[in-house]
């Protein structure tokens, strides 16, 4: 049997490596949008749109709906910053 404190240390380390996973992903898709600045609209909605459906597909588990908000909500304020 597992010690109850390790359960936790290791579930306390999956989300600590989510969430800095998330922080990195939210860099490149900054710098992405960016340097796509200049490029028309509809060109990066396009890219945009297949950006957040594969990273919706890939982390297509149960229970992962607020991290997939999450993304969500940081991709369309990053849309609207630049």
């Amino acid at each position: 049997m597992k010690a109850e404190g390790a359960e936790t240390s290791q579930s306390s380390g999956y989300r600590q490596a989510i969430v800095l996973a998330q922080r990195e992903m939210e860099k490149r898709l900054k710098a992405e949008l960016q340097r796509r600045k200049h490029h028309r609209t509809t060109e990066v909605g396009a890219w945009l749109r297949k950006v957040v459906l594969g990273y919706y597909q890939y982390h297509a588990v149960p229970g992962f709906n607020t991290s997939a908000l999450t993304f969500a909500a940081s991709a369309a304020t990053l849309v609207a910053l630049a």
